[in-house]
This record gives C-alpha cells, structure tokens and sequence, in this order.
C-alpha cells in the first residue's frame, strides 16, 4: 500500500474497521488535540478490494462513464469539508443526491444491478442529510457514513477515469478512525479541515478499471 506521513507526530492511532464494519472502541480525545491521542499497537482493517475481480470485470464502460459525476459530486464534497466551506458540502450533497437518483438503472445488469440498487440507495439517503446538514460538524458525520457508500461502490464497481486513493485518519469521530477517498495522493482531512488539514495517511492507491 502506498503510504505518506503526513500526520506529523502521531502514529497510527485510531481504532477502524473497514468502512463496512463498526469502529471499534477506543478512548476518546479532544479533537484537534494530538497529545490526547493514546498510543496503540491496533492496526485497523483497510477496506479491500474483493469484490472487484468478480463484479468489476463485468461492468461495460457506459456505467462507469455514468458514475463519474458522482465520484465528482463525492469530491467536491470531499475538499469542500477539508476546507471548511459548509455552503459548497452542501451544495455538493445535494448533486450527490441527484446525480446518484438520475444514473440510468438499466446499465447495470445481473448482480451489478443488485449491487448498485442497495449502495445508490446509501448513497442518496447520506447525501441528503448532508445538504441538510445544520453545522460543519454534521456535514463531516454525515461524510463518514457517505463515504463507506463510496467505498464499497469503488470497490465493487470501480471507475474510470486516473487513480483515486484511500485515505484513512486515525483521529477522526473521537480516535476511531475514518477512512475516505481523494483524488490526489496528498492528504486533504475532510473532518478537521484547517486545524489539521495534513492529519492521516494515503493507504492505497484504486486504479480505475481496465477496459479493451
């Protein structure tokens, strides 16, 4: 796995699963204050690519075509959180939301089509409350949840398009860690923004999906 140390000072500390799992337990520090951090010898389980050999392989150009402006709206809502923008999270949710509803239903075939009826529906319901959200420190809860979404339809479906990467911080929602996706290989914290913008690690490079 491709890896950086850009959270300076702290080791990797949180207790996380993979995005489909639950967070495991782990002492709770102040956030934005590293020294509260624990030490632990955990590692947590980076998300996997599984699925990918056996769906991915399936899936035409055309859908992956049709998801890019949803990775899109992700992204936008990515660097928007990492830059403490609330109106521009919201705004990018609320596309989130459309995009995922407006992708044609009858590209996706077999069990692709199954896959995608359950993560769009996550993904439309996160998005939602996302655009709803009230303050910065719900936008980036919400955020969580929208990007394990992601995650698992990266993973399961993929994309087109250059390299996403996952990213992972080990303080995120009070020390149990939260991973999501960039698509450059420096990190952007999405939920501390400026106070700690370069907080957490590049886990893994996703490359897009080969076709011809």
């Amino acid at each position: 796995a491709h890896a950086h140390g850009d959270h300076a000072g702290t080791a990797r500390a949180g207790e996380a699963q993979a995005p489909g799992g639950q967070a495991g337990d782990a002492p709770a520090g102040a956030p934005g204050s590293p020294g509260a951090v624990p030490a632990h010898d955990h590692e947590e389980a980076a998300p996997g690519d599984s699925h990918r050999d056996t769906s991915a392989a399936t899936v035409g150009a055309a859908v992956l075509e049709a998801l890019a402006p949803l990775y899109d709206a992700y992204f936008e809502v990515q660097m928007a959180l990492a830059g403490d923008d609330l109106a521009a999270a919201a705004d990018a949710y609320a596309r989130a939301k459309k995009t995922a509803g407006a992708v044609d239903m009858s590209l996706f075939t077999g069990r692709v089509h199954n896959e995608w009826m359950e993560i769009s529906g996550a993904i439309a319901r996160h998005a939602g409350a996302g655009a709803g959200a009230a303050d910065i420190a719900a936008a980036r809860e919400v955020f969580f949840h929208l990007s394990r979404a992601m995650i698992d339809l990266e993973e399961t479906i993929g994309h087109a398009g250059g390299d996403f990467w996952l990213t992972f911080c080990p303080m995120a929602r009070d020390n149990t860690g939260a991973f999501w996706i960039q698509q450059v290989d420096t990190v952007y914290n999405s939920f501390y923004g400026h106070v700690m913008l370069r907080c957490g690690s590049i886990e893994k490079r996703l490359p897009p999906v080969e076709h011809g």
